[in-house]
């Protein structure tokens, strides 16, 4: 999804945005924010949304 602007993007973005992917940064170029979606400790499969940036 390509929006202009951040308030446009939080308004469609269901998963919302994360907080700044740092444990992960180096498998990505540019900024990039993991929501995850599920909780380790209480599901075996590990789900995520990324957002990245576009800089």
């Amino acid at each position: 999804m390509k929006v202009l602007n951040k308030d446009e993007f939080e308004q469609a973005n269901i998963f919302g945005t994360g907080l700044a992917n740092e444990a992960f940064a180096r498998y990505f170029i540019g900024e990039s924010f993991l929501n995850p979606l599920t909780d380790p400790k209480e599901c075996p499969l590990f789900l995520a949304n990324v957002t990245f940036l576009q800089l």
